[in-house]
């Protein structure tokens, strides 16, 4: 009888735990990586589908790179981010607008050996950040 009474307050306190545990956990952190290069065009149509995502945006950390723009990239990140940043739990971002290529790309859409270099070096930055912050996933 004993037993069966210890049991039972046992098994309640434990409900109850579980059910606290629950209430207080709280979703992953999320660090989504962004590149941009020349995508103006279709920029706002990305940052309007990021923005609507259901995930809670204070557990989304953005990490954002633009540099080698002929277009408006910049000033619309720049136009995005000053409207939007507090929405998200943190944003670092870079965005060089003085730089406008690589020396031996033959055109905007031309893939050179320098530029695959830049793009898998900001990646590994993209990573290196996120272990910094301890995100539990990366985009």
């Amino acid at each position: 009888m004993i037993l069966r009474g210890y049991l039972m307050v046992y098994s309640v306190v434990g409900l109850v735990l579980l059910a606290t545990c629950n209430a207080i956990s709280k979703e992953p952190t999320v660090l989504i990586g962004v590149l941009v290069r020349n995508k103006a065009h279709t920029l706002p149509y990305f940052l309007s589908l990021l923005e609507r995502q259901d995930y809670p945006k204070k557990r989304i950390s953005l990490w954002i790179r633009s540099d080698n723009n002929v277009d408006n990239s910049i000033k619309i990140l720049n136009k995005w981010i000053s409207t939007r940043s507090e929405m998200y739990h943190s944003l670092n971002v870079d965005l060089n607008a003085s730089s406008t290529g690589f020396e031996d790309e033959k055109s905007i859409a031309n893939w050179s050996p320098r530029r695959f270099a830049h793009v898998i070096d900001l990646r590994e930055q993209a990573l290196d950040y996120a272990r910094k912050i301890w995100a539990d996933f990366i985009w």
